[in-house]
């Protein structure tokens, strides 16, 4: 690991992609974080400051491809973006009324796009799907979606009204931006270092991780990009969506402690979610599945097999909450459960449930547990 201060400018520049791993939280800066941050540009400008800790940014190298350095960002995505989100706003302020403190197509070629680089290789930012949706067009100046404004759109037009203020003027923004600094934290896949012990380390002082967030980091993190990607798509996502029917972050977070809880066979408390799964996916789960050579098998197998063991349960535990099994003669008595607060039982029942799937329980007998 090496680790260093750069100035957030400096940091962009040159043929690079900074890459958002697809189990990362959405762009989630809201009106707070952007306001604190334009505070911090004037406080630079007004006082003369040298600078600015804006905080670390933690980066995988990857193999590069053609002329573009490409790096997975592993801790840093929301100040990252909210920089380029920015910067997108100040080059439009400055395109529109014509100031001359500094070119707009400097910035653009700079900051936020690599130019003459092929399809996605553009855009040195790239977020997940919908949010890199709504950057390439804030980047490309396309209008905005139809539909409810995205975060990245609300802040960008927060910084253009401040912007248009005239305090600092456009010039004075730029050099205070360009004074905001960073710890560049740098890991290599071909050293022996363990990216989620380092982002746990990061994110161990209280930050607004939820135990879901941390537990798809850390089942994610240590997938090759190929086996990740599908994994994600095709097992995880779906598993997640099981969870629309309220408030997701918190239903999986049910879910999980509810989960181990039946693995583990006692009540796992609600601070010990995240290390209990840890434990499990290290320690325990390569044992519960007959036939295999754990010896032979791989990281990333004993993973997929986890993650769809997993979404064998949630998709229990789902229709036992949301009231939605499938199952009419079982749906009302869940309603009856979750009426009178018995979400206690959902451990046992996610057992018995998997039982009758697996025909070691009738229907008949399963309603009568639940009864």
């Amino acid at each position: 690991m090496d680790a260093g201060k750069a100035e957030i400018l400096a940091y962009l520049e040159g043929k690079k992609q900074f890459l958002i791993p697809v189990y990362q939280r959405p762009y989630s800066w809201g009106h707070e974080q952007c306001e604190r941050l334009w505070n911090d540009i004037t406080a630079l400008h007004r006082d003369g400051r040298k600078g600015h800790f804006l905080g670390c940014i933690v980066r995988i190298l990857e193999a590069k491809a053609g002329d573009v350095a490409k790096q997975t960002i592993i801790d840093g995505q929301q100040r990252l973006a909210t920089v380029t989100v920015l910067l997108a706003a100040l080059r439009d302020h400055i395109a529109e009324s014509g100031s001359d403190e500094v070119r707009a197509a400097d910035i653009t070629e700079s900051y936020l796009i690599n130019p003459r680089q092929p399809g996605d290789d553009r855009y040195k930012l790239v977020l997940g799907e919908t949010d890199q949706e709504e950057l390439r067009g804030l980047v490309e100046g396309f209008p905005p979606r139809d539909g409810p404004e995205s975060r990245i759109r609300a802040n960008y037009a927060y910084f253009k009204v401040e912007i248009a203020k005239g305090d600092p003027p456009p010039g004075g923004i730029y050099e205070a931006v360009r004074k905001l600094q960073i710890v560049d934290v740098i890991l290599e896949r071909d050293r022996d270092e363990d990216p989620q012990a380092i982002f746990e380390s990061l994110n161990s002082t209280g930050q607004d991780l939820a135990d879901s967030d941390l537990i798809r980091n850390f089942v994610f993190m240590s997938l090759p990009p190929d086996r990740m990607n599908f994994v994600y798509d095709n097992v995880w996502r779906p598993t997640e969506r099981l969870f629309s029917y309220g408030n997701q972050t918190a239903l999986l977070d049910n879910f999980f402690r509810d989960w181990l809880t039946m693995q583990y066979k006692q009540l796992v408390n609600k601070n010990d979610v995240y290390g209990k799964f840890t434990h499990f996916a290290k320690n325990i789960w390569p044992d519960k599945t007959e036939g295999k050579d754990f010896a032979k098998e791989t990281w990333a197998d004993k993973t997929e097999g986890l993650c769809r063991d997993l979404s064998a349960f949630a998709k229990i535990h789902a229709g036992m909450d949301s009231g939605d099994s499938g199952a009419p003669e079982l749906d009302s008595l869940y309603g009856g459960l979750k009426e009178i607060r018995l979400s206690v039982a959902y451990p046992f029942l996610m057992k018995a449930s998997h039982d009758r799937a697996e025909g070691l329980l009738t229907g008949e007998e399963l309603a009568e547990i639940v009864s």
